[in-house]
């Protein structure tokens, strides 16, 4: 499988300690060299062991040490786990230009800050994001809008990208630029991709794509209609321009398309011209008819009914190079496989996805939808020892959500019903150190702390 690529962080306004007059300075000998605008973060002689606790203090599981750590005040931050780091914007006057720190993840020292970047336009708001792509990490700053006009000319419709390489340099990489037609949205769907319509609501999928090698800036442009089904898939087409099929993300043997269903899931799902779930479906499974959906790093979680009992799914993490199973489960039926918060360990061993849980190194994993006897479990984050965070959901009180935590490798579940207050749970964890942000939908501070003895690491 491809590497773990987490956090997408949209643009948001406001300034630092590093705006000055209004704009973008070249970044501070002090601030390239020892990381000093971050509250908590540690001198150049500070070694992970030295730091102390960080201003802010979160009510965070025992498997992480509170007593070290540090903080940055720029709220969400991208998490870069080959490259052991995280990175953060440094705005501007605006949601127009930022540069881009990188920061190591155990001390908070800033390895390197870029030059500015600025959006298509003045109007355009720079976003970012953070991908793993054959093993090496990249952030993205991306912006779609009208580029700038003449008297009579108007402006052009571009998406534009500056590309950063990520590794354990201290030295800034130079920006691959990469301009793409048309004003579309930037996303991670087994790749760097531009996607384009496809705006179904309640499907996670494109009309058009152009997927963008990170490491070159080569570009690919892929449309439904262009793209051919596996011969051995009855089900799976042909495409034609009224064809609902949309792309789902890409693999590395071509793009990953899903053609819609009665409902919020797919009747087909394939890779074009490579292989379909109806040519993968285990022997209890009904290959007539799949959902599937696209996690970051190169899994496809994959659902069928299942033909031994009307009321249970067999549910399956594929590697998407291969079409290869590499863990299975049966489910009761509940919930469906798309729109789900999912995501990868930053080893690539476990996978979550909304309330199922995978272990790909033994092929096995777990289910908690709801039943008559039991409630559901939405995961939301797993560390890279197979502990799993979530809540339980009683149906009868929508805001009575119990935090817990699952550890795969015994079966053990922990509630924190009886905490006060309640845990706050990372968005990530790389290697034992976990990432946690105050608040999980306006985030202003972000908090890493390393695994306590005995934890994680």
């Amino acid at each position: 499988m491809a590497g773990l690529a987490v956090g997408l962080l949209a643009a948001c306004g406001g300034g630092t300690d590093d705006q000055v007059d209004g704009s973008l300075t070249e970044a501070s000998d002090e601030e390239k060299d020892d990381g000093s605008a971050a509250s908590g973060g540690p001198s150049d002689d500070e070694s992970d062991a030295e730091l102390g606790p960080p201003e802010t203090q979160l009510p965070v599981p025992a498997v992480y040490d509170t007593s070290r750590g540090w903080q940055t005040e720029s709220g969400e931050v991208l998490a870069l786990p080959h490259a052991r780091a995280v990175a953060e914007p440094v705005w501007g006057a605006n949601t127009s230009e930022a540069r881009l720190r990188v920061r190591d993840l155990a001390t908070g020292e800033t390895r390197w800050t870029s030059d500015p970047v600025t959006a298509v336009s003045p109007d355009a708001a720079l976003a970012f994001l953070a991908l793993s792509f054959d093993g090496r990490d990249y952030a993205v700053a991306w912006s779609a809008g009208v580029t700038e006009g003449g008297t009579i000319e108007r402006g052009d419709e571009v998406t534009v990208l500056h590309i950063f390489p990520v590794d354990e340099s201290a030295d800034a990489p130079e920006p691959i630029y990469v301009e793409v037609e048309g004003e579309g949205q930037v996303e991670e769907r087994g790749g760097l991709v531009v996607t384009f319509g496809g705006d179904l609501g309640f499907l996670p999928g494109a009309e058009s794509v152009v997927a963008v090698d990170p490491a070159t800036g080569d570009r690919t442009a892929l449309t439904p209609e262009a793209l051919e089904p596996p011969a051995s898939c009855a089900d799976c087409g042909p495409i034609s321009e009224a064809s609902e099929a949309v792309i789902l993300g890409t693999t590395p043997n071509g793009p990953l398309l899903g053609e819609p269903g009665l409902y919020d899931d797919f009747d087909a799902v394939w890779v074009s011209g490579g292989w379909s779930l109806a040519d993968i479906a285990p022997d209890d499974a009904d290959p007539t008819d799949s959902t599937g959906s696209l996690v970051a790093g190169g899994a496809i979680v994959a659902v069928w009914p299942s033909l031994e009992d009307e009321n249970q799914r067999v549910w399956a993490a594929v590697d998407s190079a291969t079409g290869e199973i590499r863990a299975r489960l049966r489910c009761p039926v509940g919930h469906k496989a798309v729109a789900a918060a999912e995501g990868l360990s930053s080893n690539g061993r476990y996978l979550f996805h909304e309330r199922v849980v995978f272990d790909l190194q033994e092929g096995t994993g777990d289910c908690f939808p709801e039943t008559e006897d039991s409630n559901p479990v939405r995961f939301t984050a797993i560390t890279d020892t197979g502990r799993a965070f979530g809540t339980a959901e009683p149906p009868d009180d929508p805001f009575g959500d119990i935090p817990l935590q699952l550890d795969l490798a015994t079966g053990e579940i922990t509630d924190f019903a009886d905490q006060d207050p309640p845990p706050v749970f990372p968005t990530t964890d790389i290697d034992g150190y976990g990432i946690f942000t105050d608040d999980p939908d306006y985030p202003t501070v972000t908090v890493i702390y390393p695994p306590a003895e005995g934890g994680d690491a």
